[in-house]
């Protein structure tokens, strides 16, 4: 294999990349008997946005309606314990979407009882479509207007907005999570003195010279979480190697995508080190303590295609 290969580049989602016969199904564990261990932040840039906004509409997907049965609000938005159906529910064109899932026979369930029972299966049957509305809610909070919206919706998923249904997909979200639209506006004002430095410590400049094209304030709200999202990865880090050192479990460092750290452990060992990224996990959140838990997520697989 090339040494000149970004292992932080690959986008496993990519076509060729994660077919079969794609390049992740050959990167393997380089020690025997090992394997692959991805641990991520769970929902990472929904909970630093929930927890910082404390937006309630926002809060219930993460926090407040998990294990609830969904229902439609007075509003008719889908209060459901998922920010990106959520979403959908709260536009014209994800509305239809969602009511025909909603009405839909789930092998002799209702949706309702169907999203108890695995969830999975629903956000499985939406897959496209969800991953479509999750590319708006963050190009949203980066600063993306309407215009915007129609044109990165048309380069990433080849889906022609019109005029009025990009309009739609903008005030649904923003009257439905007011608390963030706050939260945006607010590291906006801040951002207009220069910088903003987070609350892990990470210090963040911002072109606000007023040149046409050159004014960045307007990305600071996605800048501050997702320097929130690296920071606390950056402190369960250090917790896990800890837990690891002191169960003695052998690892060893692969690398850091973003909020996925990927080890490769001696699979007999995987058990015992289930629980010190347990351990490390509920250390985080006895520091952090948020009103939003964090939560990792964890898979284990003999390549990189497997682990994700």
């Amino acid at each position: 294999m090339s040494a000149k290969l970004n292992v932080q580049g690959l986008a496993r989602r990519d076509k060729g990349l994660g077919s079969l016969d794609g390049l992740c199904s050959y990167i393997e564990p380089s020690h025997p008997n090992c394997v692959f261990v991805s641990m991520d932040l769970g929902a990472g840039e929904p909970t630093v946005t929930a927890h910082y906004s404390q937006d309630t509409m926002y809060r219930y997907a993460t926090l407040e309606g998990i294990g609830k049965a969904p229902y439609w609000n007075a509003e008719d938005v889908l209060m459901i314990d998922d920010i990106y159906l959520m979403f959908m529910s709260s536009t014209a064109s994800g509305k239809r979407i969602i009511r025909e899932a909603w009405d839909k026979d789930w092998n002799g369930l209702s949706f309702t009882d169907q999203w108890l029972k695995s969830s999975k299966v629903i956000k499985t049957h939406l897959d496209s479509d969800r991953q479509f509305f999750k590319m708006l809610a963050l190009a949203l909070i980066y600063g993306m207007g309407p215009n915007r919206l129609q044109k990165q919706s048309y380069e990433q998923f080849s889906v022609e907005l019109t005029e009025t249904e990009a309009m739609s997909i903008y005030k649904g979200y923003w009257s439905t999570f007011a608390g963030v639209r706050a939260l945006v506006q607010k590291m906006a004002q801040k951002a207009k003195q220069g910088f903003i430095v987070n609350p892990f410590g990470y210090r963040l400049t911002f072109d606000n010279s007023g040149v046409k094209g050159k004014d960045t304030t307007h990305k600071a709200c996605n800048y501050f979480i997702q320097s929130c999202v690296s920071g606390i990865m950056h402190l369960y880090n250090g917790y896990l190697e800890e837990e690891c050192l002191y169960r003695e479990i052998p690892f060893y460092f692969v690398t850091v995508i973003h909020d996925e750290t990927i080890l490769e452990v001696p699979k007999d060992n995987l058990d015992v080190f289930k629980e010190a990224k347990s351990a490390a996990t509920e250390r985080l959140n006895t520091l952090l303590r948020w009103s939003v838990p964090i939560t990792i997520g964890l898979s284990v697989g003999n390549n990189f295609k497997e682990i994700k």
